[in-house]
């Protein structure tokens, strides 16, 4: 890691009491800037609220896997099961392929790689708004950035996975 840790703030800090968690690395190296920590944070809640944990975990999963981020696959493969995804669905993420998914799931899929990938498409445009207001598109884009960001910072700090926290060998078979 490239800073050591730093002090969270009273309200990061509350908030993981409540979620009965602690800061993890990322967070202890943003925390540098208070400010910044602060409104990462709060830009993360608002793209993801009124999103459903599967929709979220999904999202989130496919931008660790296009970006090479294993600190952010390891630290949302445990939440990703726990919001219904299966091990078998996981896996195909990090494969790429998304043809076990419903057809609602691939456009999502295939809208938030392309974005990743900086070539998103009228057809994946057109695709991924079917059934989904401008509000729920608006976050789904927020929260494809959000993570892109958080993974380009983690890189740059050096920022090491945290204890009990795996990368790309999760979900193990079975």
């Amino acid at each position: 890691m490239r800073l050591t840790a730093a002090q969270p703030s009273a309200e990061e800090l509350a908030f993981r009491r409540r979620e009965g968690t602690s800061p993890p690395n990322l967070q202890l190296a943003v925390a540098h800037a208070a400010e910044v920590a602060r409104l990462q944070l709060e830009l993360n809640r608002a793209a993801a609220a009124g999103m459903s944990p599967r929709q979220k975990e999904l999202i989130i999963l496919l931008v660790g896997s296009l970006t090479h981020n294993a600190y952010c696959w390891g630290h949302h493969v445990p939440p990703a099961l726990a919001a219904g995804l299966s091990k078998a669905e996981i896996r195909a993420i990090r494969r790429g392929d998304y043809s076990m998914f419903p057809p609602q799931e691939q456009a999502l899929l295939a809208y938030c790689g392309a974005m990743v990938g900086l070539k998103v498409t009228d057809d994946l445009w057109e695709a991924v708004s079917r059934e989904r207001t401008p509000e729920e598109l608006v976050k789904i884009t927020a929260l494809v950035g959000f993570y892109c960001m958080l993974g380009a910072v983690q890189a740059a700090l050096d920022v090491a996975q945290d204890e009990g926290f795996g990368g790309f060998e999760q979900p193990l078979e079975g």
